[in-house]
Order: structure tokens, then sequence, then C-alpha cells
């Protein structure tokens, strides 16, 4: 770690006026963060109280101002990168390998390498360190997030995401997060299948998901619809509540903000001869 400190001033005071220079000790921070991560991520680690958070953030300050490619780090999770990249990625620092094997070989490891990684991209997910990479940094924050702190996702999605939508959303239906993956969807434009993805969720018990508020959020999401597309998206659904319980969701026409009128008239059309 003195070699690293060393590195780091050194880096410091060499500025732009030596790129080969400031590559090598970059690469000296790059390794020195990597040891802290293996020690914040061993066996001992969640009982060894405030040595492993030390570890934590010098890691995370190592591997920061190291410059590391935010890939190399995502790449010791598997699934955590889009299926493609947008930039070249460069040659793997020292130690990554051994942390690689360590994280498969111990599923507790990869636990806290994903914690570690969670708090890693909340903090540095819009910042030089990411870079051209936020992209890959919000998709992994995504798929992190929806696992580790399900009930902060709606507050991500509607934090101007930039994720892979379509790789985010192929994770959330794989890994059984249907709520995640409808909230996604109406981020998306695409209310349509939200819809779909919350009836099933109420009609099917064994597609349950703990995240998922109820019928009542439904409801109150139907009621925004209206104004949207009121025959193709508010009707079809409002009506499918009012079949399974017509006095509770009767709040659905009544704060629609359609006309009386119209409402009288589609449930006139809709009543049996």
């Amino acid at each position: 770690m003195r070699v690293a400190e060393h590195a780091r001033q050194s880096a410091s005071d060499a500025g732009q006026s030596s790129p080969e220079l400031l590559a090598k000790f970059r690469r000296i921070q790059q390794a020195a963060g990597l040891a802290c991560l293996r020690r914040a991520t061993s066996a001992t680690a969640k009982s060894a109280g405030q040595s492993v958070a030390e570890d934590a953030q010098k890691a995370t300050q190592y591997l920061v101002e190291g410059r590391i490619d935010l890939r190399h780090l995502l790449g010791l999770c598997p699934g955590l990168l889009p299926p493609s990249g947008s930039v070249e990625l460069p040659a793997p620092p020292d130690g990554l390998s051994q942390l690689a094997e360590l994280c498969r070989a111990e599923p507790d490891r990869m636990n806290l390498l994903k914690a570690f990684l969670l708090e890693l991209l909340f903090k540095y997910r819009v910042s030089r360190f990411t870079g051209d990479l936020r992209r890959e940094a919000d998709t992994a924050l995504l798929k992190l997030c929806s696992e580790l702190r399900p009930g902060q996702t709606e507050t991500l999605i509607y934090s101007e995401l930039d994720c892979d939508s379509a790789d985010c959303l192929a994770f959330l239906a794989s890994s059984g997060r249907h709520h995640a993956r409808a909230l996604l969807l109406r981020w998306l434009g695409r209310s349509a299948e939200a819809c779909q993805v919350w009836r099933q969720l109420l009609d099917d018990s064994e597609a349950g998901d703990p995240q998922f508020p109820g019928v009542d959020y439904f409801a109150e999401y139907v009621t925004t619809l209206a104004a949207a597309d009121a025959d193709d998206l508010f009707w079809p659904h409002a009506e499918y509540l009012l079949a399974k319980e017509p006095e509770r969701h009767l709040r659905v026409l009544t704060g629609c903000g359609l006309p009386p009128s119209d409402i009288v008239t589609r449930l006139e059309s809709r009543a049996p001869k």
C-alpha cells in the first residue's frame, strides 16, 4: 500500500507532463485497489468490522484514482455487463484474474463484491470515472439494485437511467423481478406491456413478486391511462378491474378524468342485453 500511496502522489505530481509515467502509476494504484478489494471481500470480511470498511474505502479510492476500466470490475460478476460494449476493453490490471477466480469459487465473496459494486456505482455512475461507460454502469446498477435494494429500484429507474433496456428486461424477467420489469417497461413508454406484467402478477400466484404493491397500485396507474389512450389502454384494464371487484374499483372510473357521458355510454354498450 505504501507503493500505491507513493504512486498516488507521484501521479499527482506528474500531471500531464509524462503520459507514460502517469499510466504506470495508475496501474500500480489499480493493483493496490484490487488487493484492498480482495481483503474487503474475504471470508472473514463480515465479522472484521472497521478494517473491512477501511479496505473497501481504500479500494474505491485507488480504483477510481487509478482510472480502472469499470468493465473490468463489472466483468467479475457474471451477467452484469450488457452483451456488447461501446469501447474497446484495455488489458486487465494485475490482480484481476486472481480476484475473479476467488469470486467464482466463493459465493459469499461474490455477494460482498456485488455490494461493493452497488455502492461504487451509486456514487460514481455520473462522473469522470465512468466516462463513456455510463450505459454499462447504469445497466449493472439496475441489475444490482433490483437484487440487493429492490425498494430503491423505482427511484433509480426514474432518475434519468441510461441502461441497455433489452438486456435489463431480459435479466429482470429471468430473475423473477417482474414488478421492476413492469416499471422499466412503463418508463420506456411501453405501458401496454407493463400492464400485462402487472395483470399476470395479479392472476398467477406462482408468478408472485414481493415487491409488487398489489391491485390498488395497478388500479391507480390504470386511472392515469385515460388521458393517454382511453380505448386501447384505459378501458381494457379498467374493465378487467371492475370485473374482479366492482365496488372496490369504481374509483378508477370516477378518477380517470373522462366525461361522465362517455363512461355511461361505454358501460351501457358492455352491459348484457
